[in-house]
């Protein structure tokens, strides 16, 4: 065969939807998973968030109804306890509601 009949014989046009629908098919197939990943993430930090706010409120009502159960915390545990909920807070919470917290 001579040069002519073998340009001639590759489909160009074939070959090139095929790079092209195999690229459009792995990125899509990426944008879906950093997507997936990124709602992961979203999730974790929420549950944290949670975790974090419903500690809280378990130290305001511990402390209000301390004189109602008759077992008032100790200062000592109450201060750990602000504290460990303050570095949470550092990491998950609004900027604004950490600084509300820590005036």
């Amino acid at each position: 065969m001579s040069e002519i009949e073998i340009s001639s014989a590759i489909p160009y046009k074939e070959v090139l939807l095929l790079i092209l629908g195999t690229l459009s098919t792995f990125l899509i197939w990426k944008i879906q998973y950093q997507k997936e990943k990124l709602k992961n993430i979203e999730n974790l930090v929420s549950e944290k968030k949670y975790k974090l706010y419903s500690e809280l409120i378990y130290i305001f009502f511990d402390i209000a109804n301390a004189d109602k159960i008759g077992k008032k915390p100790t200062e000592k545990e109450t201060l750990k306890r602000i504290l460990d909920i303050k570095k949470d807070m550092f990491l998950y919470a609004p900027d604004e509601i950490f600084k509300t917290f820590t005036d």
